[in-house]
């Protein structure tokens, strides 16, 4: 067997984790699927070239073929809200998503929809898909610590579940 062939990633890592101790690569699926999911909700959705713009464009047009119903998406809304609600601190959601000011307006909306102020479909499917690319964002470009991810595990299931039922609203309407 070569060295590729051996090369065990998992172990590998360990050596930067905090007291050397292994990761588990079971524990971190959900994780390895939402890359999984991202890599083809980007191509799917965001012809490969993703931002909040192309994903609103996507989600606007899906609005307006009538593809978006609330119940679909309604366990993930419920979800969110705990997740980002439940000390009732709903202020802190810019620094939980890590955002910037370019998502003032996101953010603003993604509060409203979480405290039920809004329930457009539109609206909240949209700010919903927000938390995914802020998630991508995160986890793509180092903000996410990678060995406390086992911490965010029903997140990552979260964000996939809302990514497959995306998906299979967008591509049931394109392969009918």
């Amino acid at each position: 067997m070569t060295e590729i062939e051996q090369f065990d990633p998992m172990d590998w890592l360990t050596k930067f984790t905090p007291n050397k101790e292994a990761l588990d690569s079971k524990t971190l699926e959900p994780i390895l699927s939402f890359t999984l999911i991202w890599n083809l909700f980007e191509k799917v959705v965001c012809n490969q070239n993703c931002s909040m713009s192309s994903i609103e464009t996507n989600v606007t047009t899906a609005n307006e073929q009538k593809l978006l119903e609330a119940e679909d998406f309604l366990c993930i809304l419920k979800f969110f809200q705990v997740w980002y609600m439940d000390d009732g601190d709903i202020d802190q959601l810019s620094g939980y998503l890590l955002s910037d000011h370019r998502h003032n307006n996101k953010i603003i909306l993604l509060q409203k929809v979480l405290q039920g102020k809004t329930t457009t479909i539109k609206e909240v499917v949209s700010s919903l898909l927000f938390i995914a690319y802020r998630m991508r964002n995160n986890l793509f470009h180092g903000e996410k610590n990678i060995f406390t991810l086992d911490t965010q595990l029903d997140l990552f299931r979260a964000a996939n579940c809302l990514l497959a039922r995306y998906l299979d609203v967008v591509c049931m309407n394109v392969h009918g």
